[in-house]
């Protein structure tokens, strides 16, 4: 079984997995690690270290952070540089945690950021675009009507 850990700039994280609970209900597979102000790369990594020892595991963990190239995927992906069990995605939010924990079952760390980058357009939606594709939906019907 796969574990998360999610970091992002200031109480992202933490927020994040507040809001995780609310829908999916707790889990101890998934923890935040926040990077605060006054921090450094350093004790970023000293805390996903400890995140990482707390859950006891040999298998697969996932770090999910905010923003490509921000300090907390910098400091993950020096951390996890030599551990082929591990990988970093960017650009987490809460559809996309939602629908990392539904593959947590998956101890495939490729089989599961796989899956996680196919779910990424789906995370993002417009509500315009949405019904523009329904009125076309519904003049297409009304066509075939005719």
């Amino acid at each position: 079984m796969s574990k998360i850990i999610i970091s992002g700039h200031g109480q992202y994280s933490i927020g994040l997995l507040n809001a995780f609970h609310m829908i999916f209900g707790e889990t101890t597979d998934i923890v935040a690690v926040p990077f605060l102000k006054g921090e450094g790369i350093p004790q970023l990594q000293a805390k996903i270290a400890t995140a990482v020892d707390d859950f006891k595991t040999e298998e697969s963990i996932l770090i999910m952070v905010d923003i490509f190239g921000g300090t907390p995927y910098n400091a993950a992906t020096q951390w996890i540089y030599d551990k082929p069990e591990m990988d970093v995605i960017s650009g987490t939010n809460l559809p996309l945690l939602l629908e990392a924990a539904t593959h947590l079952n998956e101890n495939d760390i490729q089989q599961l950021v796989s899956d996680l980058l196919t779910a990424v357009p789906e995370t993002v939606v417009a509500f315009s675009e949405k019904m523009q594709a329904i009125k076309t939906q519904n003049d297409e019907e009304e066509d075939d009507l005719l």
